[in-house]
């Protein structure tokens, strides 16, 4: 599904002139001709995880009417955590917006996951950025964001801001997020944003910062028919495993990643192991 949102500025947050506003309008009040609604947790406070342990942290799962941060770098297991967290907002017949600044998603590899995505809005900012770039993409997830959680009726919505590769991070002024977090506050909506380092400041709730730890393989050989072992990742150990580098040996097979969960802010802190099997 296609963003429907492409027609409007680049600064939504600013509305600088009656024309924009007036769009802007438009797209409201389509949105709110559906008949969101959400049933199965509706009376909860938490929204689970799917992970017993990280809820068992977070006393409960992601709290409702929140502005919600996860960070780490590549490999970390956030993007699994995201799908999820999806996962289980579409098990308990939610309706739930995906917001995909560099379109990212696998939409089929989402539904193997247990994302229902008959209850999922897709909407895909990356491809129409042209000349304007991560900038430009970014700013028309801010863009989508403000709009939903205006128009209200999700139990989730997602904001994927993870900027590939050579870049690190993306930067969004501190107002832009306060003014989310005011939307979404005391509703049934939990606003969860994804990046690679910390953007939101203050104005999240909570943070989850992912850090890799280990990556595991499947290997064959002739006295065993699959033999699972772990490799240590170099950022982390700086080395590895002595059996020798996994990925440059014929018949090894990539099987997943151990990753640690550190809560920064919250109402309380710890941090669990967590692990992404493929």
């Amino acid at each position: 599904m296609s963003s429907a949102f492409s027609s409007l500025p680049l600064d939504p947050l600013h509305e600088r002139n009656g024309a924009a506003e007036d769009a802007a309008a438009e797209r409201r009040q389509a949105l709110k001709s559906f008949r969101f609604h959400v049933s199965r947790y509706e009376s909860a406070e938490f929204l689970p995880t799917g992970i017993e342990d990280l809820d068992r942290l977070l006393k409960g799962g992601i709290p409702r009417g929140k502005l919600i941060e996860i960070t780490g770098d590549l490999s970390s297991g956030k993007t699994s955590l995201l799908l999820s967290v999806l996962a289980q907002a579409t098990a308990g017949e939610e309706f739930i917006a995906y917001i995909d600044a560099f379109d990212a998603l696998d939409p089929e590899g989402a539904a193997d996951l247990g994302i229902d995505l008959k209850r999922l809005l897709w909407v895909r900012c990356g491809p129409s950025a042209g000349a304007g770039g991560a900038d430009a993409a970014v700013n028309k997830a801010l863009q989508a964001a403000d709009i939903l959680t205006q128009a209200g009726g999700f139990g989730l919505i997602a904001l994927d801001l993870q900027a590939p590769p050579p870049q690190r991070g993306v930067r969004v002024p501190l107002h832009i997020w306060f003014r989310l977090q005011r939307a979404v506050k005391g509703s049934l909506t939990t606003m969860l944003v994804v990046a690679r380092s910390r953007t939101v400041g203050s104005a999240a709730s909570l943070v989850l910062a992912l850090e890799r730890q280990d990556r595991w393989w499947a290997h064959r050989s002739s006295r065993s028919a699959n033999v699972r072992f772990r490799v240590d990742a170099p950022a982390v150990t700086g080395g590895m495993d002595p059996i020798a580098a996994p990925e440059k040996v014929a018949g090894n097979r990539f099987q997943g990643l151990q990753s640690r969960a550190h809560l920064l802010r919250g109402e309380v802190h710890g941090s669990i192991p967590v692990y992404c099997r493929f």
